[in-house]
């Protein structure tokens, strides 16, 4: 489904993140908050499918994940700016 495409940006986040430079580091936050902006508009237009179908669930439960992952990544952000 459609959440499957941000996986590949919280990954290029983490290879930023691990590549310890400020200006990777701010690059990291931008493309976690845009991610963080994808998967609202995605539950958005989603959110009138709820209970619509197993599939669907199985969706709503993945975006959740998404953004638990997301909340996390800009956790450690926070973080390394601290620690900068």
């Amino acid at each position: 489904m459609g959440f499957r495409r941000l996986e590949a940006y919280e990954g290029l986040a983490r290879v930023l993140l691990k590549s310890g430079d400020k200006g990777s580091m701010g690059e990291a936050l931008r493309v976690s908050e845009w991610v963080k902006s994808q998967v609202l508009l995605e539950m958005l237009a989603t959110r009138e499918v709820r209970g619509k179908s197993a599939e669907d669930e199985a969706v709503l439960r993945q975006d959740r994940g998404h953004q638990r992952g997301l909340m996390e990544v800009r956790k450690q952000i926070e973080v390394l700016e601290e620690m900068g």
